[in-house]
């Protein structure tokens, strides 16, 4: 099964936190494209006015503090384990669970955040359980709470532009569960995808249980033991140290956002599509544009933030960007953008550079979308991991008009090996493509 999340983790609210810093490490749980970030078609939209940068405020106020409880927290209900004969217990014994014999145990936890995947074997009968746990710092107020789970589910999904809400509710212990559709990639099979949202206080827990479509109703079960059998130990959750409001992510100097243009799809989404250029000295990871939709008194009606394309941004370097409105809000008149970052260290051990594109060439066949092919190889000396094309086409003005990306179907790509690529591009702005650039970045095996 092959499961898509952007290689960068950069949703809307949650940076600004300091958490889901290691949820870009998912991406390592199946190397996959995405699935289209442009729609299918266009249609013109009322102009905007574009105003400068403010400072950014995506989420809510700090959290009310809040003491740990003192014994650990059981099982929601009685797990069946005669499925689970394992048991996985943390490194610092923070939680412990039951699962599956012959699944793959992967902890791709970071600094500020817990994060450890449960994958079944092969491909046959594919399921996935993650347990993801941050400190927001307290506990969060009843509107703090859907905040921070909109703001979750957003980031997961700004590349799967089909993923689609079938359910939403409050379970009775205050638990909010949130089940999904998604596309999977090859087959393209369709997934389901059951989060659920809880407070651990002081952690913030989600779990995401992800099966095929077709083998939920078996997989399902199973998956739900796994989660029944989670076991905290709270008194350990100092080990995750608590985010606060006043992060180091801020209106970064030197960035810019450049060559934008948007447009209303023909699903009623607004999209704003660019790039941001670095014009200072230091380079960037976790940059991000945040876009206000105004109305003509200045009240802010509606706003996301998306991340960048590329993981880093250096000096003198460019990266596209997608922000998407699934559903704007009527009377807005003006659109204000601002970008913001975190100076990189992560991401410079995290991505690998060395991929060279040749003989790309673009075009609109007979019949469908504008498309480029091209060949994509690996210059440097060591092994490329969830190698990414990333594609952008401009009009004779170089204002964006597209942006689109995939990842090889090949999860590696050796020292001096080549791999072709064909990028989709499922929509645009209005105008004809006078260009195109592609870039390509890839995964260190053990972030050296």
């Amino acid at each position: 099964m092959k499961l898509c999340w952007r290689a960068h983790a950069q949703g809307h609210g949650l940076a600004t936190w300091g958490l889901f810093g290691a949820v870009m490490a998912l991406a390592l749980l199946a190397g996959c494209r995405t699935n289209p970030t442009t729609p299918p078609a266009a249609t013109t939209v009322k102009p905007v006015v574009m105003a400068t940068a403010t400072a950014q405020a995506t989420m809510p106020p700090t959290a009310t503090s809040a003491p740990p409880t003192p014994t650990p927290i059981p099982p929601t209900s009685t797990p069946d384990l005669t499925r689970l004969p394992e048991q996985y217990e943390h490194p610092q014994s923070l939680f412990r669970l039951h699962y599956p014999a012959g699944w793959t145990v992967e902890d791709l936890s970071s600094d500020n955040e817990v994060l450890v995947s449960f994958k079944a074997p092969g491909e046959a009968d594919p399921a996935i359980f993650v347990v993801d746990l941050v400190n927001p710092g307290g506990q969060l107020t009843d509107t703090q709470m859907p905040t921070l789970v909109e703001s979750y589910l957003d980031n997961f999904f700004q590349s799967q532009a089909n993923a689609v809400t079938l359910e939403h509710d409050t379970l009775p212990d205050g638990t909010i569960r949130v089940v999904a559709r998604g596309q999977g990639e090859s087959s393209g099979e369709q997934l389901h995808l059951e989060f659920r949202f809880a407070q651990r206080a002081p952690l913030f827990q989600t779990l995401i249980l992800i099966s095929s479509e077709a083998g939920w109703a078996e997989t399902q079960p199973l998956l739900s033991s796994m989660a029944d059998s989670l076991q905290l130990d709270l008194p350990k959750a100092s080990i995750v140290p608590a985010a606060s409001a006043a992060s180091d992510k801020a209106v970064a100097e030197g960035l810019m956002l450049i060559n934008s243009s948007h447009f209303t799809a023909s699903t009623g989404s607004l999209y704003l599509v660019g790039e941001v250029q670095n014009t200072g000295e230091q380079t960037y990871q976790e940059v991000e544009v945040t876009v206000h939709l105004l109305d003509s008194s200045g009240t802010d009606l509606s706003t996301k933030t998306w991340g960048t394309k590329t993981s880093l941004l250096r000096p003198g370097e460019t990266s596209p960007v997608v922000v998407i409105f699934e559903k704007p809000p009527a009377g807005w008149t003006e659109m204000r953008t601002e970008v913001t970052a975190t100076p990189a260290d992560f991401y410079l051990k995290y991505v690998y550079p060395d991929l060279t594109i040749s003989q790309d060439t673009g075009g609109v066949p007979t019949f469908g979308d504008y498309r480029i092919t091209g060949t994509v190889t690996n210059s440097g000396a060591e092994t490329a991991h969830f190698v990414e094309i990333i594609g952008t086409l401009y009009d004779k003005a170089s204002k964006v008009l597209a942006v689109e990306s995939m990842f090889l179907q090949q999860e590696v790509l050796e020292p001096g090996q080549s791999a072709p690529f064909e990028l989709v591009f499922f929509g645009k702005a209005e105008g004809d493509v006078a260009r195109h650039q592609i870039v390509a970045q890839g995964a260190r095996a053990n972030n050296k």
